[in-house]
């Protein structure tokens, strides 16, 4: 595509052409000078090339550029016609021509301009600088194999003129193609000017946190205060916080695991209560023991608070209701290890006291780590932010996150903690190198296996709930402490379950006599008969 002259077409050119070759070709048959001996330097044949032209080569003048190059000399022989005309003072019969007259090009120039003439009914007019005033005409050139076709599609004079529909382009479905060297940007996008070019530019992405204001920002703009926004946006949002609600898939199989779990919990309850008077019932720590159950259920109950809609009062009890009914399930434990351990080791010493540290002692212990376990979460919940102080200090660079209570301070949550995996280390030193009650049932095995596994358990969530985000780090709780509250009912109450369903014969005072009055453990080497063991027992429990 581009401009050229705009020309007109000349309708005696053919014409004209057809009579001027058919003369040659009367003028060559009528010469004896052969082809090949034509005097190019004769200045009587002011064509020598014309020679060989027949009226046939007439065709010629139909081409379309012919026609045009037709145009422009006949525009300028008529132009430089009149101009000499008017620097001669040329009249209809005679001009002012003497011989050795020159006429030099600068003064013909000068005439030249502001030249006005007609040519074939057109005016045609040269101004001040000798441009012409017909204008230009904007063309197409068309290929078709090795020929080219010059179609007119659109004129320039003092403005502008184009014929879109006559453009057939060369793309697919002949689609306009891009002219600037630079594609479009998409939303999102602005334009960085690359080199000294304004139509050459990069298209940078909007980074989130900035979004694209208007079509020709040249630079993202940052999103207002407490609003975020993705790559490549257009506008800025108030950020939208996910929970952990009970639709979702994570939550119904914990809830279901904390139901089965529950309802392990309630079996068991129910068991001991039906056995209360029995041997077994009592040297697990009687009521102690019902208490301890009542815990574990309490803990697995809190739970819930996980799940759902956070608020203020939800993040205040969330991590110690769960830990402080923790805490009661393991200072029963802890006083129950303790007990064995006195009786093991101080078997003198623990007989006569044996009753004041299994009640009021016991009790006592209890209650003084649950007491020291809730300070411990007043202080947590007094120096920790509430749900609407941490959601207005959070600092907002995300459209969408998972939004949980706030475990603070650190050093808070990891008392908590550590108080309880305390008072199971407690109970499991005090029972790991007990000495085994021959013949009777080994209270401190079930003691140290479900200590052990609740310390193995929260000492692989520390590393594990560090490396978290918040939803994961929720979930992860849950699990763990569901995982540690299993712990503690297979380890030390379902062996118990088992004895009292499958073999009640072994849930006897004679089974027992070393934990509940507290008979001091018989080493291996002097082992009694089991016959004179078991009266001893019987003997002792009866008195």
């Amino acid at each position: 595509m581009g401009f050229t002259d705009k020309t007109e077409d000349v309708h005696q050119l053919t014409e004209y052409t057809q009579t001027l070759f058919s003369k040659i070709s009367e003028e060559r048959k009528n010469s004896t000078l052969p082809p090949n001996n034509v005097n190019h330097n004769n200045p009587s044949d002011p064509c020598p090339q014309c020679w060989e032209l027949s009226p046939i080569n007439a065709s010629i003048m139909q081409d379309s550029g012919v026609q045009r190059q037709a145009f422009s000399v006949y525009a300028a022989v008529y132009a430089v016609a009149d101009a000499l005309h008017k620097l001669l003072n040329c009249n209809t019969t005679h001009c002012d021509w003497k011989r050795g007259t020159k006429v030099f090009p600068w003064q013909l120039l000068h005439i030249l301009k502001n030249t006005s003439i007609d040519i074939n009914g057109s005016k045609f007019q040269l101004d001040s600088n000798g441009n012409p005033n017909v204008g230009y005409q904007v063309v197409l050139w068309k290929w078709e194999g090795s020929n080219v076709h010059i179609l007119n599609v659109g004129s320039y004079l003092t403005e502008l003129s184009i014929n879109k529909s006559l453009f057939k382009w060369h793309t697919e479905d002949s689609t306009v193609p891009e002219s600037t060297c630079s594609a479009t940007c998409d939303p999102g996008q602005v334009r960085r000017v690359k080199g000294f070019h304004s139509c050459c530019f990069d298209c940078i992405d909007c980074q989130p946190g900035t979004f694209q204001a208007d079509k020709g920002d040249i630079q993202c703009r940052p999103c207002p205060k407490r609003q975020w926004s993705t790559i490549r946006s257009t506008s800025c949002t108030d950020p939208t916080f996910e929970v952990l609600s009970w639709d979702m898939t994570e939550s119904v199989v914990m809830v279901i695991a904390g139901a089965l779990l529950l309802l392990c919990q309630s079996a068991v309850l129910l068991l001991f209560l039906r056995h209360r008077s029995s041997p077994l019932v009592l040297a697990s720590g009687g009521t102690l023991a019902f208490v301890a159950l009542l815990g574990l259920m309490g803990a697995c109950l809190s739970l819930v608070l996980f799940l759902g809609q956070p608020t203020d009062t939800v993040c205040r009890l969330q991590v110690p209701l769960t830990s402080i009914w923790q805490t009661v399930a393991l200072s029963i434990l802890a006083s129950i290890s303790l007990q064995v351990f006195f009786v093991s080791e101080f078997p003198q010493r623990a007989a006569p006291h044996l009753r004041t540290i299994r009640g009021p002692g016991s009790w006592l212990l209890v209650l003084s780590c649950c007491v020291a376990q809730a300070g411990i979460c007043g202080w947590f919940v007094q120096e920790g932010p509430s749900l609407s102080a941490y959601m207005e200090k959070m600092e907002i660079t995300f459209v969408r996150a998972f939004l949980s209570c706030p475990v603070e301070p650190d050093i808070g949550f990891g008392l908590l903690q550590g108080f309880n995996v305390v008072l199971a280390l407690v109970s499991f030193m005090s029972t790991f190198m007990a000495v085994k009650p021959f013949h009777q049932y080994n209270l401190s095995r079930d003691i140290t296996f479900s200590c052990l596994i609740y310390c193995v358990i929260w000492v692989t969530f520390i590393p594990i709930y560090i490396g978290l985000k918040d939803k994961q780090k929720s979930i992860v709780h849950i699990s763990f402490s569901l995982s540690s509250n299993f712990g503690l009912m297979a380890a030390y109450f379902f062996p118990k379950c088992f004895l009292m369903m499958r073999k009640p014969e072994l849930n006897k005072a004679e089974y027992f006599c070393t934990v509940l009055e507290g008979v001091p453990p018989t080493p291996p080497e002097d082992e009694p008969q089991p016959q004179t063991q078991d009266r001893i027992c019987a003997l002792t429990f009866l008195t």
